[in-house]
């Protein structure tokens, strides 16, 4: 006697997965390949790789083709460079392709319209939401080797520090493990990590811009988002700062100081740091692109201040 399907189990699945599954998960749901066949005939369904469905109508978001492909390869492949760190949630990708890296014995036919890669160096592979995913410190190295962009791996390898799912020395470490002829992205990773100026990591592109322009001129580089007190006794964080001088730095980007109560609350933190000696400089998008010489202006006068002891 046939099974009936499993519709709660689905639901499920559904939730746990994107709404991908399997033909093999299906099948476990007691769905025959009628009945898969018929959904799918029916547009209910989608396939969206060999013996993998979109168990909803209508386009596939990316994390849903990332799973099906990922999930079509099988324990064979990862989601690798720039799909890894998507996937991890880290800021710098910014297309929509899927890269996949073989992580195993070869298998069964390719996942289609996917990037594979065929890793010249040692690998770690995580799960993360279900999906194989290659370790942040080894994606962040693949996307430097697929990207060569310098401003997208800044922004990555800041966002996956912020994110406080890996650490510097870890990025070290992989830098250090891979530094042999053959390997690609290392000197790209090699040279952001070697530039990043003391302190926390950035918190956004503008930060990133206005540490180039810094590092362009004949000036110190600052150091980052560093804590300070104020008069009352409380921690307040500036984006850079000089700290002999009591100079700070404030990148003014859109995603942190655009709403009325940021800016609120940049006002009484700008404030209560003036009270005890600081002196500031806000810088804004408009500023780095249309008048960079008086960015560099302002930050000179405040490193030639005298702060009394």
């Amino acid at each position: 006697m046939r099974r009936a399907p499993d519709y709660a189990g689905l639901a499920e699945l559904a939730i746990d997965q994107d709404h991908v599954a399997t033909r093999a998960q299906l099948s476990k749901l007691g769905f025959s390949d009628e009945r898969i066949a018929t959904m799918i005939g029916h547009r209910h369904w989608v396939q969206l790789q060999r013996g993998v469905y979109l168990l909803s109508p209508g386009p596939a978001t990316w994390r849903q083709v990332a799973r099906a492909a990922q999930l079509a390869g099988g324990d064979v492949v990862a989601l690798d460079a720039g799909s890894a760190l998507t996937w991890w949630g880290v800021d710098g990708p910014e297309d929509d392709r899927v890269e996949l890296v073989v992580a195993g014995p070869a298998g069964g036919p390719a996942p289609r319209g996917v990037v594979i890669h065929h890793p010249s160096r040692p690998i770690s592979v995580r799960v993360r939401d279900g999906v194989r995913v290659v370790a942040i410190e080894d994606a962040l190295l693949g996307f430097a080797a697929s990207s060569r962009n310098r401003r997208q791996v800044e922004v990555a390898v800041e966002s996956a520090l912020l994110s406080r799912r890996t650490t510097e020395r870890k990025i070290w470490q992989t830098i250090g493990r891979n530094s042999r002829r053959g390997v690609r992205g290392v000197a790209l990773l090699r040279f952001v990590m070697d530039h990043r100026p003391n302190g926390k990591p950035s918190r956004s592109v503008l930060e990133l811009e206005l540490v180039d322009l810094i590092r362009a001129s004949d000036l110190p580089l600052p150091q980052r988002n560093v804590e300070v007190v104020d008069g009352n006794g409380e921690r307040r964080e500036i984006d850079l700062c000089y700290l002999a001088q009591k100079g700070a730095i404030e990148a003014d980007s859109r995603r942190w100081h655009s709403t009325a109560s940021q800016q609120a609350s940049d006002r009484r933190r700008q404030a209560a740091l003036e009270a005890v000696g600081f002196a500031f400089v806000r810088v804004t998008w408009t500023d780095i692109f249309e008048r960079p010489e008086w960015v560099i202006d302002q930050i000179r006068e405040l490193l030639l201040r005298v702060v009394a002891a």
